[in-house]
């Protein structure tokens, strides 16, 4: 205690009980998880990893074009409803696999990713 009656705090016991407060309890020299967990993943995403193959990223590739119209997608794409519309066709030609809508848009979005740098690298190759 300093002469005024306050505490001094050193900053990694501060950091720790900041951790404290939030629910998180961290053990001093412990290493933090990189991965963040969004509020909104649920376990069962988390338990299992998506095996795609190319059948089915071709067939889910076709359900997206399908649905690629200005009544199915707003300004920022699609909405949960279409989501869970376009998961269901999926499933429903596909019985054999069980993806969350949450993986269904990682594969998208990760189709989204390889599309734009491979029309990227063929800009580069001509120019």
């Amino acid at each position: 205690r300093c002469p005024l009656g306050k505490i001094y705090v050193d900053a990694s016991s501060k950091f720790n009980l900041v951790q404290a407060a939030r629910g998180r309890k961290i053990a001093l020299g412990a290493k933090l998880d990189s991965r963040k967990i969004a509020k909104r993943d649920s376990p069962n995403d988390l338990k299992s990893r998506a095996q795609w193959n190319l059948e089915l990223e071709k067939a889910l590739v076709e359900i997206l074009l399908q649905h690629n119209t200005t009544y199915h997608r707003g300004r920022n794409g699609w909405n949960g409803e279409i989501w869970n519309l376009m998961v269901g066709i999926f499933h429903a030609r596909h019985s054999y696999v069980k993806f969350s809508k949450s993986q269904v848009q990682e594969k998208e979005k990760e189709l989204k990713r390889d599309y734009k740098m491979l029309k990227e690298a063929r800009k580069q190759k001509w120019s």
